[in-house]
């Protein structure tokens, strides 16, 4: 009987996917939000103020189209740009990358959310948006030119892997701006370098620079830590293929991280080798 149920939910499933591809080719669905498509496997809807990019309604992985947006920021190919002023949220999921000036000189988004399928973010792609924080997945590996200049930037949290960001990612006023590393010191490394020689437009003078801004990268905490890195007491440390990462001396795995042991005074005899009544006790 369940496997009738299975096949029923299915084909008004696909009954219904189909009303929606049918809707979208006029421009609304069937609730009458905005749609459409927006690449290969990829589609795109706006409801309450949110742009909602997805994959394939197959579950396939979708890839984003490149757009493009003119200088004066009047004008753009992005199949959204007549909603631009009303978009105050982005969701991007079941996609492998944000495509160049996506959501380029869209003033009014003023916070993204990632899905873990991302591996690339285009050029532009958020350039001149008023988002003030980014935590990009841990399957980001490339960054475009000025992915994300704002002068509205305050944090970004990055995989240890990232690539890109010294192209002018962070914005040219980077005073103000805090950049968390995911990963140990030694993969952190990576970060610090790229920061090291920035690149910046120094409007006073017009002309190109590169300053050292590798201070502004800072280790993550245990609550930083997602989802392809686990705590091992001092930092963030890669999950193998396996999911396994190592506990640092003095800790010892409890769940998704380590935990600082805390030795009872039998243990803490055993540890020391001797009787007495003291404990030894980590926090």
């Amino acid at each position: 009987m369940k496997k009738y149920v299975l096949i029923l939910g299915f084909i008004l499933s696909f009954s219904t996917i189909s009303k929606l591809r049918a809707n979208c080719a006029q421009g609304t669905d069937e609730n009458g939000h905005p749609c459409g498509t927006c690449g290969t496997n990829c589609n795109w809807m706006i409801e309450d103020n949110t742009l909602k990019i997805t994959g394939g309604t197959d579950g396939s992985i979708g890839m984003m189209d490149d757009y493009h947006v003119s200088d004066d920021g009047e004008s753009s190919d992005t199949p959204w740009w007549d909603y631009n002023s009303s978009i105050t949220s982005a969701d991007i999921q079941g996609v492998s990358n944000v495509g160049d000036n996506a959501l380029k000189m869209v003033g009014s988004l003023k916070n993204v959310t990632f899905g873990n399928t991302i591996s690339s973010i285009g050029e532009c792609a958020f350039y001149g948006t008023r988002i003030s924080s980014v935590i990009l997945p841990d399957s980001v590996t490339d960054i475009g030119w000025s992915a994300f200049l704002s002068g509205f930037l305050r944090f970004v949290s990055v995989p240890d892997i990232a690539q890109g960001l010294s192209g002018r990612v962070l914005g040219d006023r980077i005073d103000n701006v805090e950049v968390i590393c995911r990963g140990s010191e030694e993969s952190c490394n990576n970060i610090k370098s790229q920061l090291e020689n920035y690149t910046i437009y120094d409007h006073q003078n017009r002309q190109w620079k590169t300053e050292n801004i590798s201070n502004t990268v800072k280790p993550a905490n245990e609550s930083q830590c997602t989802a392809k890195y686990g705590w091992n007491g001092h930092y963030c440390a890669r999950k193998d293929e396996n999911g396994h990462f190592t506990c640092m001396n003095g800790f010892r795995h409890n769940g998704a991280s380590c935990k600082r042991v805390i030795y009872t005074i039998e243990e803490a005899n055993v540890v020391a080798g001797k009787t007495n009544t003291v404990s030894i006790r980590y926090r």
